[in-house]
Parts: C-alpha cells; sequence; structure tokens
C-alpha cells in the first residue's frame, strides 16, 4: 500500500509543478531571455564603443600628420569635425589642435573662443581648463588683442590657487598688467613668482628679468 500512495504523492507534486510551471513559466523564460539581451546588448555596446575609440585615434592621429605636414586647412577641418571638448579623449585633444591650426591660420578670433570653449566646458578636468585659459589669454597677448574679462577672472583663480600652472598664470598675469600700464601690479606679479616654491629656474630668471626692466 505504500508504494500506492508514493505514487499518488509524485503524481500530486507533478501536477503542482506543472501548474507553478504554467503560471509562471512563461515569466522565468521572459527573465531569462531579458538577461541574455541585456549582456549581449552591454557586450555590444563594449565592441561599439571599442570602435569608436580606434576609429578616434585614427581619426585624430591622420590629422596631426596633415598639421606638420603644413596641409593646415585640412587639418583643421578633420580637428573642427572632432572638436568637441566635453566628451574628453581625442575630442578634447582635437579641440587643442584645433586652435593651434585656427592660430597658423592667421584667426586669432576663432582659436580665442575654441580656448574659452575648452576652458568654459562642463565635465572638462580642471587641469585642461587652467591650460585652455592660460593658452588664450597668452595667444591674445601676443597678437595685442583685448583679454575677455571672464579670462582675466579666470587666470587670477589660477594665480591664486596652487596647482602646477601657478607660476605660468602669475607671469601671464605680468605681462597682462605691463601691457595695460599698470607697472606696480605687474612688478607684484614677478616678485610672487621669484619668491615662490617650485618654480621652474627659466621662469623664474624670466621673472627677474622683467623685475629689472619694470624698475629702471
Amino acid at each position: 500500500m505504500s508504494d500506492i500512495f508514493r505514487e499518488i504523492d509524485e503524481e500530486i507534486r507533478q501536477e503542482d509543478y506543472l501548474a507553478l510551471w504554467k503560471r509562471y513559466g512563461p515569466w522565468v523564460i521572459a527573465a531569462a531571455v531579458l538577461l541574455v539581451v541585456a549582456v549581449a546588448g552591454y557586450k555590444g555596446w563594449e565592441a561599439y564603443r571599442h570602435d569608436q575609440a580606434v576609429e578616434a585615434a585614427q581619426t585624430y592621429a591622420a590629422a596631426v600628420e596633415q598639421l606638420n605636414a603644413d596641409e593646415t586647412q585640412a587639418a583643421r577641418d578633420a580637428f573642427k569635425d572632432m572638436a568637441a571638448p566635453a566628451e574628453g579623449g581625442f575630442s578634447l585633444l582635437a579641440s587643442f589642435r584645433l586652435a593651434d591650426a585656427q592660430v597658423q591660420l592667421g584667426n586669432s578670433g576663432a582659436a580665442l573662443k575654441t580656448w574659452q570653449r575648452i576652458a568654459e566646458a562642463d565635465g572638462v578636468a580642471a587641469s585642461y581648463q587652467r591650460l585652455a585659459t592660460i593658452q588664450a589669454v597668452m595667444h591674445a597677448l601676443d597678437a595685442g588683442a583685448d583679454v575677455p574679462e571672464l579670462l582675466t577672472q579666470r587666470l587670477s583663480a589660477i594665480a591664486g590657487g596652487d596647482s602646477g600652472f601657478r607660476p605660468t598664470a602669475l607671469e601671464a598675469q605680468g605681462l597682462l598688467a605691463a601691457k595695460r600700464g599698470e607697472r606696480e601690479q605687474a612688478v607684484e606679479h614677478y616678485t610672487r613668482i621669484t619668491e615662490g616654491a617650485n618654480v621652474p629656474p627659466a621662469q623664474r630668471r624670466r621673472a627677474e628679468h622683467m623685475l629689472a626692466l619694470l624698475k629702471e
């Protein structure tokens, strides 16, 4: 008799399993399918991003070769298509190179705007923003152009900080003050360079030379 009861119990269990499967089976299958799709999608996205990165690297390298070969107009067009500071990577590097190409083509105004976009772009690392700010100010001074007030404010923030760009920002401030005829302020900026720590020797010598000229 025990065998009969065991068989009946097994049949009941199978019926319960069958009922559960009919009720929840489709959801289990759907969940499994979603998991497979999600994994495949993630792997596909990784492959896509890798392909995009390789393509960006190749495009950037080709544009740099054009720039080095004095094919400046073609290089500028290539860098312009890539330039997107906030995206980082080669898009950020292309933005800096775009400014260089614009300078070589004699378009100082466009170069200044490119550096400003880098300096103001969200998501760009502070070090790159500082570099773009200093490059914009120094180029404006070299070109005899007015330095926008926003760039002047950003330069002051760099000069007042403790980053490695501080001496260069002070030097740019000194040049800017001297250009504006603000001799005392220029002396103050150059003095801070000569008295500062971790200032490159060549930069310290330039500051000392400028102080000597300003105090004549």
